[in-house]
């Protein structure tokens, strides 16, 4: 599946008409415990909010290997992407181009980030209840990221991702999306 997919078809398509295009790649990965994978940001804009690993893909760099990148920079987590469940698009009247791709996998190895440096401060794993508090403490650097799992909860409850069930880890997330 993601054999095709790399930022360097957006990118050169919209370099020659002279518009601008940011592609992000935003990760859902849970563990054996039911529990998200979270990065506490470093950048000062958001420093100490909490967030799914994620980021920008580099000009010709593919969807998959921006996955692994991100996950290792920012959480210290080696990955193996397994698919992609969610393609944001958001063209803008001045021509800018802003394409948000959810991609999900499971731990190959590494051990998860606790020293800060450039890329995040800290990454845990956080269980459905830690989470709606962080969300109602204001500890997330946006809700944005609810309509990512929203997406991923409906993909599994379709039985559209393989393995585990994961209609049970995810229950509130729809509702969380639709509330934010």
């Amino acid at each position: 599946f993601f054999q095709n997919i790399t930022s360097k078809f957006f990118l050169k398509k919209n370099m020659s008409e002279e518009h601008t295009s940011t592609i992000i790649v935003a990760v859902v990965i849970y563990n054996e415990k039911e529990e998200l994978l979270m990065i506490k940001e470093a950048k000062k804009e958001c420093q100490g909010k909490w967030y799914l690993p994620a980021g920008r893909v580099s000009l010709g760099e593919h969807i998959k290997d921006a996955a692994i990148r991100e996950t290792q920079e920012e959480a210290g987590l080696v990955i193996e992407p397994t698919g992609i469940f969610s393609i944001e698009y958001h063209p803008y009247e001045d021509g800018y181009l802003w394409v948000r791709y959810g991609v999900t996998g499971r731990v190959k190895k590494g051990k998860l980030k606790q020293k800060a440096d450039d890329e995040s401060m800290e990454a845990k794993w956080v269980s459905n209840g830690l989470l709606k508090n962080m969300a109602e403490n204001n500890e997330l650097r946006g809700k944005d990221f609810f309509s990512l799992l929203s997406d991923f909860k409906n993909m599994a409850e379709n039985n559209e991702l393989r393995g585990k069930d994961f209609f049970s880890l995810l229950s509130d997330f729809k509702n969380m999306a639709e509330n934010n």
